[in-house]
């Protein structure tokens, strides 16, 4: 699912693709939740965080992230 969602993010022609991977985080995220693995998670999401400050036109998804929480 992490490989999916960095997939999404990348691959977008601008935001096209911003709102699947919004919803598999969200998924992966309530997964994480009910089997106890809050790293697999955390970690994912600052690897995102990390690639969208580095590449112009994907803070646009970090933002959505940031404001959807």
């Amino acid at each position: 699912m992490s490989t999916l969602i960095l997939e999404l993010i990348n691959n977008s022609r601008g935001d096209s693709l911003f709102e699947k991977a919004l919803q598999c985080l969200q998924t992966l995220r309530e997964i994480c939740i009910q089997k106890l693995e809050p790293k697999l998670f955390n970690d994912l999401q600052n690897l995102i965080k990390k690639q969208a400050g580095n590449i112009d036109g994907r803070k646009d998804f970090w933002k959505k992230v940031v404001d959807g929480k």
